[in-house]
């Protein structure tokens, strides 16, 4: 703890010095023991950056497509140590929804990182099991069915949509009612309420390129995380829109989640 500074009288006798500085709040300063860490998430197709004007991008399968909707849940974020200690944003704090759209979403801020080195990165893409199950009144924030949410939520057994991605491509059927060719993927499911279901989260494990993030006193450290549509459909196995137009339920849900658990890679961390 801190004084705050000001002139005092110079005929000022020693008891009313004191009187006055207790009178003074207290200002809390910041443990220079921990610090923010930032994590900036950068969409990419192949090598080619998302933005918001339209563009086409072709798959590994020659499939073209444009993307019309991203959203998705990062969560239960942990910081590893070279000896397999983590720190663990309280699990209040750690869920996030990505936008494409909304660039300051693309921003997690992590405060209050110890001191120290850390040699990766990991979290779950989705919500888990015990935050779907929580009452509706204790889900805040991106978890706000009825606010932030919207959208992203099933209401019956399955629970949050973990990852919506949505667009077109001459591969897909013809919309009746838009008269687009349009193809989605909606993937949720954590395990089901009272009727079991699949379990679509999916944990990531990261570790930063050529060097450790280092989280020194007095500097806040930055962290590149960058996410690679292309992987949604060559990850680990191979998704076409022609076969999978419009993925909700079907069990080629799990086959796109694990797709999508491995676009994610570091960069090396900004010191």
């Amino acid at each position: 703890m801190w004084l705050t500074t000001c002139l005092l009288p110079a005929t000022m006798s020693q008891t009313s010095l004191l009187l006055f500085l207790l009178s003074l709040p207290l200002v809390a300063q910041p443990s220079l023991a921990q610090q923010q860490v930032v994590i900036q998430v950068n969409h990419v197709v192949g090598t080619s950056h998302l933005t918001r004007s339209p563009a086409t991008f072709v798959t590994a399968q020659q499939e073209r497509f444009t993307v019309t909707r991203l959203h998705y849940y990062l969560s239960n974020v942990r910081l590893v140590k070279a000896d397999g200690s983590a720190w663990v944003l309280p699990p209040d704090s750690s869920y996030f929804l990505i936008r494409a759209e909304a660039p300051a979403s693309h921003q997690i801020t992590l405060p209050h990182v110890p001191v120290g080195e850390y040699t990766g990165l990991q979290f779950m893409i989705g919500v888990d099991s015990l935050r779907n199950t929580m009452p509706p009144s204790q889900r805040k924030g991106c978890l706000d069915i009825g606010g932030e949410a919207n959208g992203m939520y099933w209401s019956w057994n399955a629970g949050y949509i973990f990852f919506k991605f949505e667009g077109l491509s001459p591969q897909a059927p013809m919309d009746k009612t838009s008269g687009k060719h349009e193809f989605t993927f909606h993937v949720g499911q954590f395990g089901g309420m009272k009727i079991p279901t699949p379990n679509n989260t999916r944990l990531v494990s990261l570790s930063f390129p050529d060097q450790p993030l280092r989280v020194v006193p007095g500097h806040h450290a930055q962290v590149a995380l960058w996410a690679d549509l292309l992987k949604v459909f060559d990850g680990v196995h191979s998704i076409r829109i022609a076969e999978h137009p419009n993925v909700m339920m079907q069990p080629v849900a799990a086959r796109i989640a694990d797709n999508y658990s491995r676009m994610f890679s570091l960069q090396k961390p900004q010191n």
